[in-house]
């Protein structure tokens, strides 16, 4: 079966809005990837300028899992 000109047209046009979508997709991604990456270093500073200077190495791996926890919290809503 022959398409019509104007099928092929509109095939055409769809294309091209799925190849701008899926770019501007994965421009997004990326940019959501590197504010994750920001926002965790952020988190990091805050804290280990705020507590983890004057803490001993065994309080510090105490308190490595709520940091981590916390980070992984921040991350899963920053995807939403």
């Amino acid at each position: 079966m022959k398409q019509s000109t104007k099928e092929k047209y509109t095939e055409i046009n769809q294309n091209i809005f799925n190849s701008n979508l899926f770019n501007r997709l994965d421009t997004l991604n990326n940019n959501l990837k590197t504010f994750n990456q920001i926002m965790s270093s952020l988190l990091f500073i805050v804290i280990k300028d705020s507590t983890l200077k004057t803490m001993s190495t065994d309080e510090i791996e105490k308190i490595s899992p709520v940091v981590n926890s916390v980070a992984k919290t921040i991350n899963k809503n920053i995807n939403v």
